[in-house]
């Protein structure tokens, strides 16, 4: 088997066991975040195009969110976070799509476009999926969406699991920014 079968197989299989075991949250579930004492000093960030954006946002709070196209809470989300990055352009806020390039690329551009959603979207790289998803957090890699919010200082202030409204995002920015 070649390479490149074998590493789509490996990246199908990551996909249907993540989809599997993990799933979306829903609304009316409690949200789930890290607690300060559980919190890493950082991110293990190894995808180059999130480390490069990341490293590009110096001195600026980096709201982080994983959704995917599967995922309904994930698509609600999006316009509150779009509304968000928006009336914050002080804050730097990614959408890092987990959907399989390979599978759904074209979906995600075709929802992107449909929906014309003003933030910075990044894509799971196929090439490398065990590298991209190596900074997920793993008491947090259970759910979607998940959003990081990481401090100004590099740190990660908290990971919180479900979709969020924007009152939700402005209250985790004014934590971010007040410690």
């Amino acid at each position: 088997m070649g390479l490149i079968t074998r590493l789509h197989f490996r990246v199908l299989g990551f996909i249907f066991l993540f989809t599997t075991i993990t799933g979306c949250t829903d609304a009316t579930q409690p949200q789930r975040t890290v607690s300060p004492a559980k919190q890493n000093p950082q991110l293990l960030i190894s995808s180059p195009d999130v480390k490069k954006w990341i490293g590009e946002q110096k001195g600026k709070v980096i709201f982080l969110n994983l959704w995917a196209t599967w995922c309904p809470p994930c698509i609600r989300e999006l316009p509150a976070l779009a509304t968000f990055a928006e009336k914050n352009p002080e804050v730097a806020v990614m959408a890092l799509s987990l959907d399989d390039p390979a599978d759904k690329g074209a979906e995600v551009q075709q929802f992107l476009q449909k929906n014309n959603l003003k933030l910075t979207f990044k894509q799971l790289d196929s090439q490398a999926p065990d590298q991209d998803l190596s900074f997920l957090d793993p008491s947090l890699s259970d759910v979607l969406p998940t959003t990081y919010v990481i401090r100004k200082d590099g740190s990660v202030m908290v990971g919180v699991q479900g979709e969020q409204s924007l009152l939700a995002f402005q209250a985790l920015l004014a934590q971010a920014v007040g410690s």
